[in-house]
């Protein structure tokens, strides 16, 4: 009987932690997806000069610098959004006592 607990109780905790993964998983995605509306809609706002006249002189003059690294801010958070949502939905606590041998307490 003992045996029949435990396994239901370890069930139990997998199932848990399984929720919470899939808790931070959505997280994730929301917050990549709030940073990649606002690059885009930067993006094109710069493109069509959407309120050219309320732009300080620096980004008129510097206009098509600005959207190249914006573009290249969304491609760059396309392609790694795979890794940055495993990384933070799978972590693995580093091994060890967690004590730092350095620091004397």
């Amino acid at each position: 009987m003992p045996r029949i607990r435990k396994h239901k109780r370890n069930q139990i905790d997998k199932d848990q932690i399984i929720k919470i993964r899939e808790q931070r998983i959505q997280k994730t995605k929301r917050k990549i997806a709030l940073l990649l509306s606002g690059l885009i809609i930067s993006c094109i706002v710069l493109v069509f000069n959407i309120g050219e006249s309320i732009y300080p002189s620096w980004i008129s003059m510097n206009r098509m610098q600005i959207i190249g690294i914006l573009i290249f801010f969304i491609i760059v958070t396309i392609v790694s959004s795979p890794l940055i949502v495993e990384a933070n939905s799978n972590y693995r606590p580093f091994s060890g006592s967690s004590k730092n041998p350095y620091i004397d307490l």
